[in-house]
C-alpha cells in the first residue's frame, strides 16, 4: 500500500485545491483519491490503521480509516484548533501508537486568521494517541486467504504487459495481504510470500 498527496495532470501543482491524498494497493500502478486537499499521514498496526491529518489548515482533530479509506472516522484531539506538522508512528509501522505534533493556530495578539506554522513564540504541541483499544476484532484466516471467512487475500503483483501469465520483473511472486474491506487489525506480522 501506498499514499501520497498530488494531482492529476502533467505536474505537480502548488495549489491546494488541486491536491488529494491518493492510495495505490498495486505497487503504484492504479490509484484512487481517497481525500480531497493536502493531507499529513501515517500507516500504522502492518497497513490495518491509516491516521490523517489536514495539512496547513487549523484543525482539532485527525480521521483514522481501518479499511484503507473506505470510511474514516474523525477523532478529536485538542479543545483549540492545532496546526499540525506531521503523525509519527515507530519505524516499523507495526504499532497502533501514534505522535501528534505541531503548534496552537492562535496565541494571544496574534490574528486569528494566520496561516503561518512554526514562528517564533507560538505554543508547541504533542500529543500521543493509542489506538490499542479501540480496534475492531482481530483479523482471522491468514492461513486461508481468499476464502470467504479469511480477512486476507492473494495478491501477484502485474503491471498487465504480459497477458495472464502475470510474470512481473522476470518473476511470479504471489502475496498475502489484508483485505481492504476487512474491518480487522493484524495484531501479528502475517504479510508472506507464496
Amino acid at each position: 500500500m501506498i499514499l501520497a498527496t498530488g494531482n492529476t495532470g502533467k505536474r505537480l501543482t502548488e495549489n491546494t485545491s488541486y491536491k488529494g491524498l491518493f492510495l495505490s494497493r498495486d505497487g503504484g500502478l492504479n490509484w484512487s483519491l481517497v481525500k480531497d486537499g493536502a493531507w499529513i499521514y501515517e500507516i500504522g498496526d502492518h497497513g490495518a490503521l491509516i491516521a490523517i491529518a489536514q495539512k496547513r489548515v487549523a484543525v482539532n482533530e485527525i480521521e483514522i480509516t481501518w479499511d484503507e479509506g473506505i470510511t474514516w472516522q474523525s477523532i478529536k484531539i485538542s479543545e483549540e484548533p492545532l496546526f499540525i506538522e506531521n503523525i509519527i508512528i515507530e519505524p516499523n509501522s507495526v504499532s497502533q501508537q501514534f505522535m501528534v505534533y505541531g503548534s496552537y493556530a492562535q496565541e494571544k495578539g496574534q490574528s486569528s486568521n494566520s496561516d503561518k506554522p512554526g514562528q517564533t513564540g507560538e505554543r508547541a504541541f504533542l500529543t500521543y494517541i493509542d489506538f490499542s483499544q479501540l480496534h475492531e476484532a482481530q483479523c482471522k484466516g491468514a492461513d486461508t486467504p481468499g476464502s470467504a471467512n479469511s480477512d486476507y487475500e492473494l495478491w501477484t503483483p502485474n503491471d498487465g504487459r504480459h497477458g495472464d501469465s502475470k510474470c512481473f520483473l522476470g518473476q511470479t511472486v504471489t502475496y498475502v495481504r489484508r483485505k481492504q474491506s476487512s474491518k480487522c487489525y493484524n495484531g501479528e506480522d502475517h504479510e508472506s510470500i507464496i
